[in-house]
């Protein structure tokens, strides 16, 4: 070796040895190979080292180099035999795991491909080294020289031996990679791990260990494993677990350990012990896993098991894996007989066991199914059960639990339900069938016949005794019925059970019919017939005995559920007998009811809806035989004063009187009919011309003023208007149109009566009008003026509407008023005035409207002008006035009889349609009044003014008032009290609580300018009421009333301690505020009447059944008349003379 080879072999050891150093504290490969190649450059005078190993492709990869790296760039090094860049040094190395050295570019043909490149860059000499990992070349660690000198033998040892510590070098850092990786597996589980020495000591454990037991690292290490166990650990497990290890044998097993606390847990625990290559005991590795919650969810469930009220198995592939004592009981064995057994244990037989395997199918492909009524088998020779199989699918797939509920009783039930329910079937057709049934025999044959052929019963048969008491079969079918028939059973037949079920009234059965009945005459028919057993029950119709229905069976069926089961047939045949006699009833009640529907109850006349009727048809035949049909409307004058005279009874006399002539004077093709109040229509046909309604006109004529005799001995006589309207002339295509022209030209003969020729006119005739009277003249000239008496709303102090009044103005400027010219105008004149009043009002309106005074109107409405003409009239004046119809209200008077009449509510109903209010005028001025109110289509009533106005005479009145109040608040509509004409008057109605009044007290009637005038007037907020002795007696009314309907309803909540005390009363107040005279006498009297009130209260409390309220009404009227008289005293103290005469006593 030369010096410069010495020099460069002390130089390479020292590099081994330092490499050697590297790899020992080495942790990355990647950073190991890149040292080693720096180091090798740097200290060994080396131009360049690398470690390389071909991809997947064959194509060397760099891993690491240093020195003259530049020579690596685009390197192409294959690993490929095949081509020229395979047969380098690298790339037979890696092929052949062998060493080359010596390998020079210069000299080695097979290096051309790299020649040029190796010279750029200074390369010579080099030595190709493999590197080996697991046994396998792994890599390869390539260095070289820049001159031409050759690696000697130690140059080559020290190279060799570098390639080897590289190889274990990286091994080792794999070693530690993959320990520090198992060590990272290890302390991230979740069960305990545990190393010992062959002695059991501990030497490592992991994080889990130490949470399972409570203790730290440094409290275990070196300790053996059995300080875990506690007084309570089995020791039979302990000395296991001591023979497995001393036989260097695995251990798996649950032991009861104890954590560091004290607490016991259930150790699942597994130990293998570790040899080494030679077989030498190294140590042991122990896993331990707390299952304390499993052992306890596996004893619940065990204990589940054994006490479930169902059968519970596991099956694992039809094997049976666990089976509770229910089931193997079912089946009559033990769980330990059951278990490990095929599931083909369970049933009786081959067919059964395939049905259940069939089931898998669906349970694999949803994870459960539900098998109904399976038979099991039975091992002691008992009656097998019927149980239904609820199976869930484990999540393993081959696993399944199986919940079996023994359903026999209820499957036995369900059988004795589908026989039920096949009587209950034939119950519900048979229902349909007695429903539908034409008579009683068809009933019967058909219930008897459709039981037979259900198949339920054998025979069914229903008989009853006849007069002379023997046993009659009416009805029956099956076999053997039509062989009963001849013989002669009497109802007292002790033997027979049809004439015992009729004497008793009793369910009968026989359950050996053909034994018990041998002797008898028709024993041999039971026997050919083969009857077994029978049911008789009986059968009732409008609550007394009709009949017995009997059922024959050839088998003994007449269970308690069966017997049931006919009763309510036999029930249902006399409910539906019942039916069918009611049905009959009501088919002749319909055919009455039909008739009165088309009848007129009073006269007996046909109604309304027969005319509408009679007068199709009627028109029909005109058509078609081409003759005139004549329909009259006709209208009673003078029936009022009868009315008014007699009474209504002598009214309805006069009715019927007429409804019978009429039907007498008419031609049998002619027809008549009432229509309500005093209106009848009378369809006259077959008329060639007038002269023929003439004739009969006349006839007709002298039969309605012909005297009628009352029974009071009385003797009336009145007269007609009539119109006329005939078919087929003009736009009359129906009999609601023929009748509309029959009324119009009734109203024309009504109005004019006087100049008439005869009583009834024909639709558009000229009829002569009477000669006018100065009233008619004026009206007809103009002179009409308008004027508004305005309507105040007490709860906000405003107007709020007017009342719209009609005056005429003479030539001479004097001013008419309705008392004067309303006697002088006719029926047709009042038409015309009310819509003159109207249009000027919608006029004025419309005025008010563009200066801010949004007000409504009433305008009075004559009840004899209301017409088809007059609601023409109306809807043509609505539609051209901007004014919105809901402000429009019509006051109709009360008093008149039109409004009792059928027509007449025709005609508002029409009317309110339009959209305009409808008023009730004069409320309580005729006697009828509040019984008519609920029938009419109203929105306000207006209290009679005559009420009103007396108040001051006739103080009591204000109970009537109070009383329409109450009528008007109940049926949802306004109350305008008229007649308010003074102070005091205005004071009483204000304490009311009237909302809407009208009078003098307020505002005269006036003309349009002095309204607009009137109504720029600031509203007045007034005093406080009352402020009068006239309002403060209509306060005490309101006051008493109200508390006395809080006491009668809820009588417990009114502290009577203070009602006892007056002075808190707002009327003691009121009594000095007044300034009365005789002020001590009225606060007297008050103080009695509360104490009257609270005393009355305590009773009510103490016995509720006491209505005694004689003592309150005594003191309630007392204070009142004191109020009344301290009134009077103090108009004439004021000035009022007239007082004292009009005071009443």
């Amino acid at each position: 070796m030369t010096a410069p080879d010495t020099a460069n072999f002390l130089t390479l050891d020292a590099l081994l040895t330092k490499i050697n150093q590297m790899i020992s504290g080495a942790e990355d490969e990647s950073v190991l190979l890149q040292h080693i190649c720096e180091i090798a450059v740097q200290q060994s005078g080396l131009k360049l080292a690398f470690v390389s190993r071909p991809d997947t492709q064959g194509r060397f990869q760099f891993l690491a180099a240093a020195g003259q790296v530049g020579y690596l760039k685009d390197l192409f090094i294959s690993s490929d035999a095949q081509i020229p860049e395979g047969q380098g040094p690298a790339a037979r190395a890696w092929r052949e795991a062998r060493v080359y050295f010596g390998t020079n570019f210069t000299k080695e043909p097979f290096l051309a491909p790299w020649k040029k490149r190796a010279q750029a860059y200074g390369l010579a000499d080099s030595a190709t080294l493999p590197i080996f990992r697991d046994g396998k070349v792994w890599a390869i660690l390539s260095v070289y020289r820049g001159d031409e000198a050759q690696f000697d033998d130690a140059l080559q040892t020290i190279l060799q031996q570098l390639s080897l510590q590289i190889s274990q070098g990286l091994e080792r850092l794999q070693d530690v990679q993959r320990l520090r990786f198992l060590r990272a597996s290890v302390e991230a589980l979740e069960d305990g791990v545990t190393i010992a020495d062959p002695q059991r000591h501990l030497i490592y454990v992991n994080q889990a260990f130490l949470k399972l037991t409570g203790y730290a690292m440094k409290e275990v290490l070196g300790r053996d494993c059995k300080f875990l166990q506690a007084p309570q650990t089995d020791a039979q497990t302990v000395r296991q677990i001591a023979i497995a290890l001393a036989q260097e044998q695995s251990y798996t097993g649950d032991i009861l350990n104890q954590r560091k606390d004290g607490t016991l847990f259930w150790n699942r625990l597994h130990i293998d012990p570790v040899l080494n290559d030679q077989g030498a005991l190294t140590g042991f590795i122990g896993l331990q896993r707390d299952i304390t919650q499993e052992r306890e969810n596996r004893n619940l469930i065990q204990t589940l098991l054994d006490n479930a009220a169902v059968g519970i198995t596991v099956v694992r592939q039809r094997q049976i894996v666990q089976c509770n004592q229910h089931l193997a009981g079912m089946i009559g064995l033990s769980p330990e007989r059951v278990i490990g057994q095929s599931t083909r244990l369970f049933y009786p037989d081959e067919a059964t066991w395939e049905r259940i395997g069939q089931a898998y199918a669906e349970l694999l492909q949803t994870g459960s199914t539900i098998i109904r009524h399976v038979m099991l088998a039975h091992y002691h020779n008992q009656n097998p059960p019927v149980v239904d199989a609820f199976v869930k699918l484990l999540d393993d797939q081959e696993t399944s639990i199986w919940t079996v509920v023994d359903v026999t009783e209820s499957v036995q039930q369900a059988q004795q339900l589908k026989k039920l329910q096949n009587i209950y079937q034939a119950l519900t057709v048979e229902a349909d069938i007695l429903l539908q049934g034409r008579n009683v025999q068809d009933m019967l044959e058909t219930t008897c016949t459709r039981l037979g052929e259900m198949g339920i019963f054998h025979t069914v048969g229903v008989v009853r005794p006849d007069a002379q008491g023997r046993v009659r079969v009416l009805a029956g079918a099956g076999p053997g019925i039509e062989m009963m028939q001849p013989f002669q059973i009497h109802v007292d037949d002790p033997s027979s059970m049809s004439a015992r079920a009729w004497r008793e009234q009793r369910t009968i059965v026989h359950s050996d019919f053909s034994s018990s009945q041998a002797d008898r005459p028709w024993g041999q028919v039971l026997a050919t017939s083969g009857w077994v057993s029978a049911l008789a029950t009986p059968v009732w119709r409008d609550g007394t005995p009709f009949a017995v229905i009997k059922f024959i069976s050839t088998e003994q069926v007449f269970d308690a559920d069966t017997t049931t089961a006919c009763e309510r047939l036999a029930s249902l045949l006399g409910h539906s007998l019942d039916e069918h006699d009611l049905k009959e009833h009501l088919r002749l009640l319909q055919e009455q009811e039909a008739k009165i529907a088309r009848t007129d109850l009073l006269t007996g006349l046909p109604n309304r809806r027969f005319l509408e009727i009679q007068m199709e048809q009627a028109m029909a035949r005109a058509e078609r035989h081409n003759q005139l049909l004549a329909v009259c409307m006709l209208d009673l004058d003078g029936f009022k004063p009868v009315n008014d005279t007699y009474g209504h009874g002598a009214g309805d006399e006069v009715l019927v009187a007429l409804g019978k002539r009429l039907s007498e004077a008419l031609r049998k093709s002619d027809f008549v009919a009432r229509l309500g109040g005093d209106e009848f229509v009378l369809l006259v046909e077959d008329l060639e011309d007038l002269d023929d309604l003439a004739n009969i006109m006349k006839k007709i004529e002298d039969t309605i003023t012909a005297p009628i005799p009352l029974i009071n001995g009385k003797s009336v006589q009145i007269g007609a208007s009539m119109g006329v309207a005939l078919y087929p002339f003009g736009d009359t295509d129906t009999g609601d149109k023929l009748l509309r022209l029959a009324d119009q030209a009734m109203y024309e003969s009504k109005a004019n009566k006087a100049a008439r020729e005869r009583f009834w006119v024909l639709f558009g005739e000229e009829v002569q009008k009477e000669k006018c009277t100065p009233g008619q003249q004026l009206l007809d000239a103009g002179a009409l003026e308008v004027w508004y008496q305005p309507v105040l709303d007490s709860r906000t102090r405003r107007v709020v509407g007017v009342e719209a009044l009609a005056r005429l103005r003479d030539t001479d400027g004097t001013l008419w008023t309705p008392a004067e010219f309303l006697p002088q105008l006719q029926i047709g004149n009042l038409s015309d005035l009310t819509g003159k009043v109207l249009a000027q009002s919608l006029a004025d309106l419309s005025l008010l409207d563009a200066h801010g005074w949004s007000l409504w109107v009433s305008v009075n409405l004559d009840p004899r002008s209301v017409s088809e003409g007059c609601i023409t009239c109306l809807q043509e004046m609505i539609a051209q006035s901007t004014v919105d119809p809901s402000r429009i209200t019509l006051e109709i008077l009360e008093g008149d009889d039109f409004l009792e009449q059928q027509k007449a509510l025709d005609h508002l109903l029409e009317i309110k349609a339009l959209g305009v209010r409808l008023a009730l005028d004069d409320v309580g001025s005729a006697y009828s009044s509040l019984l008519r109110i609920k029938d009419l289509p109203i929105d306000e009533i207006k209290l009679d003014q005559s009420f009103i106005r007396s108040l001051e005479q006739r103080p009591q009145d204000l109970h009537f008032v109070g009383t329409i109040q109450d009528l008007a608040a109940g049926m949802g509509v306004d109350l305008v009290v008229e007649g308010v004409e003074t102070e005091d008057i205005l004071d009483a109605i204000i304490v009311t609580g009237a909302q809407f009044l009208q009078g003098y007290a307020i505002a005269k009637p006036m003309p349009l300018s002095e309204l607009q005038a009137f109504l720029q007037r600031p509203p007045c907020h007034g005093r406080p009421h009352p402020t009068s002795l006239l309002g403060f007696y209509a306060k005490q009314i309101a006051a008493h009333n109200a508390l006395k309907k809080a006491m009668l309803h809820t009588p417990h909540l009114i502290d009577y301690v203070a009602v006892a005390d007056a002075t808190i009363c707002p009327g003691h107040n009121h009594i000095r505020r007044l300034g009365i005279g005789d002020h001590k006498r009225l606060e007297r009297l008050h103080q009695e009447y509360h104490q009257s009130i609270a005393a009355m209260g305590e009773r009510s409390i103490s016995s509720p059944n006491n209505g005694d309220w004689s003592d309150v009404d005594s003191a309630e009227n007392a204070f009142e008349q004191a109020i009344i008289g301290a009134y009077w005293y103090k108009k004439m103290e004021d000035g009022n003379p007239a007082c004292e005469a009009e005071k009443p006593t």
